[in-house]
Order: C-alpha cells, then structure tokens, then sequence
C-alpha cells in the first residue's frame, strides 16, 4: 500500500502525488477531468500544481476536481514564477494550439520559444505572492491552501527579505497549512541553508535516483518538517533503461529480486517509484502521467508491490551513490 504522511497543518494524506505540470498536453476538458477523477479513483489524495502551470488554467481544473470530492484531497500550489491574476481569454483559448501539438509534438520547440521559460514573469515579492496567493484560492475554489511553496526561485533571483513572516503570517490567518520551496537541488538547497525559515515547514526538490540524497550532505542542518520529491523519473529511468540494456544480466538480477518484469518500461517505472516510498516513507513523492492506462499500472503495481520492501530498499541504494563525507573541519 502506499503509506499516509501527515502535512504541516495536520491533514492526513498519501506519500504518493499527482503532479500536474504537464495536465494540459491534453487539450480535451474531459479527458483531464477524467485523468483526475482515476487519479483519485487509484486512491492518490494529494494533488500538486502552480499559478505557473497551464499558462495559469491548471488550477481552475484542480478545482473542478475538488468540488466534486469536497474535504477529501490536499492540494499544494506555488507562487514566484508566473503571473498573479488569473489567465487571460487569449490564454484560454489555447486549445487549438494545443490539439495541433498532440497531432504534430515536432512544433513544441517553437511552442516553448513563444510561450516558454523567457516570457516568464520571475517575482519573489512579497506583494506579488500574496497576490498569486488570492488568485490561487479563486481558482481552486478554496478558502485555504494546504501548502504554498516558493516556485523554484534561482541565484539570480531576489526572494523578500519580509517573506518568512508574510508566510508566517499568512498561515496564521488560515490562508495556508504550511509553506516552504519547491525546486531544483542546485539552487533550492543553499537557498535554504542561507534563509531555513523560508522552508522550516516543506523543502521539495528533484529527487534524481542516480545523485546522492541532497538532504544527507553536510553541514547537516535541522531538517524541514517535510520533505518532497519530483521528477524522479525524469533524468532516472533513461539511464537506467541503458545500463540494464548494456548489462542485461543487471536486468535479470532486479527483476528477480523485485518479482517484476523490468523490461516493461511502465514495471521500471513503478520500481523507482516504489524504492522511493519504501527508502523515504515520510515523504512526499510526486508522479505525473497523462496517460490513462501507464497511470493505471503503475499506481496498482505500487498497492499491491510483488516486492518486499526491504529489496525495493536495496534497489534504492544500488542505484544511488554515496554521500562525500564531510572534510575535517580546519585546525
């Protein structure tokens, strides 16, 4: 079973997301309400998202999901890249474009170029999330967020010198469960070794297998009261896929121990998924699939796993390397 892991505001949810970065790759509504609607049906409770996603739409879908399970799922959004209001017509009426994407996936360069990282608006302000923040809760229909997370804020970047009472604040006044960082390792971590009070409660980064544990590197710090994980298979699986491929007797070893076909790519998958929950139980590991059927398999694989979990332990540590021990402190 996929464990339960308890938020900062106390809600009980499953240690397994659904992340929906990529939610409107399907340009049809239904089909996303319906992706939702199995993601619950797999009994995922936990639900991620960002004012930056969908150009801003995908949290009005998110909240068309939790109308029709009120009280029943958490849902973390974030704030800091993207615009605060609420998207625009135009922005809306994208689908068009993004049916032509599905039909021709060639163009999503020239997409990207148009509509990508460069147009994006990058304000760590105080005033700026606090905006985000309203906007956020119109769009998700919500009076409070479980969690609000700084969305990736990099070395360039200027995050408030006031944010860590504003959140502070913030949760005070019922607007937020619990807040912190959500990004990559590289930027995420020194962020928080150098202000902690912005992520004392959530500290989210890519969690990729093949690197070592980031929160195990030294100096040690006082550890978040959660920590999550994304992208796990995003810069993962491909590696893996080569060496089993250039060493095939690696595949046989793991497939036997794990009692699963790791030639099946949706197998592999669920294995990776499934050593992170069992090597981190307390934490929040995030997946996302727009695809009905690769979602289906991997989420029933990891209810009913044919491993043990101390052999999903060990695949876990195979795979990851060891953490540089700390140099001596100088005389």
């Amino acid at each position: 079973m996929v464990p339960a892991i308890t938020l900062p505001n106390r809600r009980l949810t499953t240690a397994l997301g659904f992340g929906s970065a990529s939610l409107m790759r399907l340009p049809d509504a239904g089909d996303r309400q319906r992706l939702l609607d199995l993601a619950v049906d797999l009994g995922i409770r936990h639900f991620d998202t960002a004012r930056l996603y969908g150009l801003g739409q995908v949290e009005a879908e998110i909240g068309a999901l939790l109308r029709r399970h009120p009280g029943q799922l958490t849902v973390a959004t974030k704030c800091g890249l993207g615009e605060a209001q609420p998207p625009s017509a135009a922005v809306q009426r994208q689908g068009g474009l993004r049916r032509l994407l599905k039909l021709a996936p060639g163009l999503r360069p020239l997409a990207r170029r148009i509509y990508g990282s460069r147009l994006v608006r990058r304000d760590f302000s105080v005033a700026h999330c606090r905006r985000s923040l309203e906007t956020s809760l119109v769009q998700l229909g919500l009076e409070a967020v479980d969690l609000l997370l700084l969305h990736e804020p990099g070395p360039a970047d200027v995050v408030d010198p006031a944010m860590e009472a504003s959140l502070q604040d913030w949760q005070r006044q019922g607007l937020i469960g619990g807040y912190g960082i959500s990004g990559l390792a590289g930027p995420t971590l020194p962020l928080w070794r150098q202000r902690p009070g912005l992520a004392s409660q959530v500290l989210q980064w890519e969690d990729v297998m093949l690197d070592p544990q980031p929160l195990a590197q030294r100096p040690v710090m006082q550890a978040p009261q959660l920590s999550g994980r994304f992208g796990r298979i995003r810069r993962s699986l491909q590696p893996i896929q080569q060496a089993f491929a250039a060493v095939p007797q690696l595949q046989r070893h793991w497939s036997d121990r794990l009692n699963l076909n790791l030639a099946e790519p949706n197998a592999l998958v669920a294995a990776l998924l499934g050593a992170a929950l069992a090597a981190y139980p307390a934490d929040l590991l995030l997946f996302a699939s727009t695809d009905p059927d690769r979602l289906r398999r991997i989420v029933c694989l990891l209810h009913s796993p044919p491993w043990e979990a101390e052999e999903a332990i060990a695949f876990e540590h195979f795979w990851r390397p060891p953490v540089d021990p700390a140099p001596p402190p100088c005389p």
